[in-house]
């Protein structure tokens, strides 16, 4: 049987508390599963620079090589050609 065959996985989020101690509450296994754990530290994003407030928020990338918003600089260019700047002479 592979691995992950008949593998659940359950998602949450914790903080550590006094004395290194992590209790899990309410989780999706029954009593008496053996499961493994694996706990990964999380950035402190209020330790970190404002410029990183966003890093890791992306949660979806669509078409990322396509343009974006196209028709908006189709506009931009066509108003751009209507206007006659002066000329200098």
């Amino acid at each position: 049987m592979p691995y992950t065959e008949g593998v659940e996985a359950h998602r949450t989020e914790a903080t550590i508390g006094e004395h290194g101690t992590l209790l899990l509450q309410n989780l999706q296994f029954e009593p008496g599963q053996p499961v493994e754990v694996l706990v990964v530290s999380k950035p402190n994003i209020e330790a970190e620079e404002p410029s990183n407030v966003l890093l890791g928020s992306v949660l979806e990338y669509r078409d990322p090589f396509e343009p974006v918003a196209g028709e908006e600089w189709e506009a931009l260019l066509a108003d751009r050609a209507s206007i006659r700047l002066p000329r200098h002479h």
